[in-house]
């Protein structure tokens, strides 16, 4: 009898997780830095390979600067979050969490500005929510020219939206504007699994790879088809599509999306 209700609890539990669960994904051996460094040049789809191996943010920030990665983890530390990184080691956690993409904007803008770059509110740091209560969200960070916009809503036909920093809805991406005048310039994007970025120490990497990206002057296809299949619900398509690459890049045999 007990045997029985273990096998239909566990039967019930699997049933629940969300589609891709990365149940496999402590099995990923620590990075190495030519690995690391690779994950790095690759951009925001390594996110979950640097953080499911458990490579810690020393050795991130150590190929950060041995590559002369324009922004070291390190440096997301001392600019985003006032710390300095080895007052913090190993866990990285200051109880500086970001909860939207707006407060993530932020500390972006406060890394990209302390970096030099002449525009850094041009950029922002965005997401499409549709898959979270799957396990995931699709993140962008984009460049976009101007603070105040008239955009189409994404999920209402018909409604145009007037939108500024303030507004959550800002932190979407948006391809033209309600005249149909192009706005956001995609410079790096990922499907990310929702629970990868809720520590401060994933979303410091997170922060890294995107300030780099934007440093760069990096430009990413793909978004917009990706978009659309993300919101039609076929996020899945766009999951095992980037893992596939994203694997073979970081140097694993096999990936996390399963």
């Amino acid at each position: 009898m007990k045997n029985t209700l273990k096998t239909a609890w566990l039967s019930l539990f699997l049933l629940s997780l969300p589609y891709g669960c990365p149940s496999n994904a402590v099995l990923f051996p620590m990075m190495g830095a030519g690995q690391v460094q690779n994950a790095m040049d690759l951009g925001l789809s390594s996110t979950p390979y640097l953080v499911y191996s458990n490579t810690g943010l020393d050795k991130i920030n150590e190929v950060c600067e041995t590559t002369k990665q324009r922004v070291s983890i390190e440096d997301t530390y001392q600019s985003a979050y006032g710390k300095n990184l080895e007052d913090l080691l190993p866990d990285g956690d200051s109880g500086q969490t970001f909860k939207t993409m707006q407060d993530a904007s932020r500390y972006l803008q406060k890394i990209l500005k302390d970096k030099g770059e002449p525009k850094p509110e041009e950029f922002i740091l965005t997401s499409i929510e549709t898959a979270r209560k799957k396990g995931y969200i699709l993140v962008a960070v984009v460049q976009r020219p101007r603070a105040a916009i008239k955009v189409a809503d994404k999920f209402v036909q018909g409604s145009i939206k007037d939108l500024g920093p303030k507004d959550l809805g800002y932190y979407q991406p948006y391809e033209s504007d309600s005249t149909g005048t192009n706005l956001d310039t995609i410079v790096d994007w990922a499907g990310l699994p929702v629970d990868c970025v809720s520590k401060q120490s994933s979303q410091a990497i997170l922060l890294t790879l995107s300030a780099n990206k934007v440093l760069n002057r990096d430009i990413e296809r793909g978004y917009w088809e990706a978009e659309r299949l993300w919101i039609k619900g076929d996020f899945d398509t766009v999951m095992r599509v980037q893992d596939k690459k994203t694997c073979e890049a970081c140097g694993f045999s096999e990936g996390f999306y399963k």
